[in-house]
């Protein structure tokens, strides 16, 4: 990550994780959440992470 960029939200694929890996990140302050059906077009993505600038 780029310094002075903070997580919004984390996308899972959910075929690569399980519930607890989500709710784990969720237990440790994040947004987390499945992606969509849409989003998992490119099934070769694993995860995704949103930021902005502090």
């Amino acid at each position: 990550m780029i310094e002075n960029e903070e997580i919004q939200e984390i996308r899972l694929n959910p075929v690569f994780f399980k519930n607890d890996d989500l709710q784990s990140l969720i237990n440790q302050g994040f947004q987390a959440s499945y992606m969509t059906d849409e989003e998992l077009s490119d099934k070769d993505v694993i995860y995704e992470i949103w930021t902005k600038n502090q």
